[in-house]
């Protein structure tokens, strides 16, 4: 993995203590959208998503910035969702780390899919990220960064990896508030 620079695990660290100062879930994923990951890895999207693949009528997106434009690409993305290739990987794996799209397709493979041509070619998704929290069968939760204009870096994986891991323990626990 990627050496991360005292100031990056500076960074890292005061988000991670906000992140464990959260009691709702509903707050906790504004926040990750509004603040936390704009600061930490600056793109042009965020997203929280718990995906159902089986039954993508079930799945839950959050967005920033809120696009009406997605909001309309929505059902065609759920045609398509077996064409990407992080959703693909998460639900063959079910591995818990940080992936690009470029892990797995060159741009004029991903430019060919259906998928980017009436989904993310509209959007001007050129290049993504994205690090699952949680992976089984039935939901993937994870949140995805997307960019226009340059790929991310091996230290934006490992900032994001630093911070996925986090974030898994922050949702456990306020699961386990909600039990009690």
């Amino acid at each position: 993995m990627h050496r991360l620079s005292p100031a990056d695990y500076d960074l890292l660290l005061n988000r991670v203590r906000e992140l464990h100062s959260f009691r709702e879930l509903s707050v906790l994923r504004l926040w990750l959208l509004d603040c936390a990951l704009p600061q930490l890895l600056p793109s042009d999207w965020f997203s929280y998503n718990e995906i159902n693949p089986k039954s993508p009528e079930k799945s839950f997106t959050l967005l920033r910035p809120r696009a009406d434009a997605f909001l309309s690409l929505v059902p065609r993305f759920a045609e398509l969702v077996h064409q990407h290739p992080l959703i693909v990987r998460q639900m063959s794996d079910h591995k818990l780390t940080a992936h690009k799209i470029s892990d797995f397709l060159g741009r004029r493979a991903y430019h060919r899919l259906e998928l980017y041509q009436d989904v993310y070619r509209p959007l001007n998704v050129e290049f993504q990220i994205a690090a699952a929290v949680e992976s089984s069968s039935d939901c993937i939760v994870a949140f995805v960064l997307s960019r226009q204009k340059r790929d991310y870096t091996e230290r934006d994986r490992a900032v994001l990896e630093h911070f996925r891991k986090q974030l898994f323990v922050a949702l456990q626990n306020l699961r386990l508030d909600e039990v009690v």
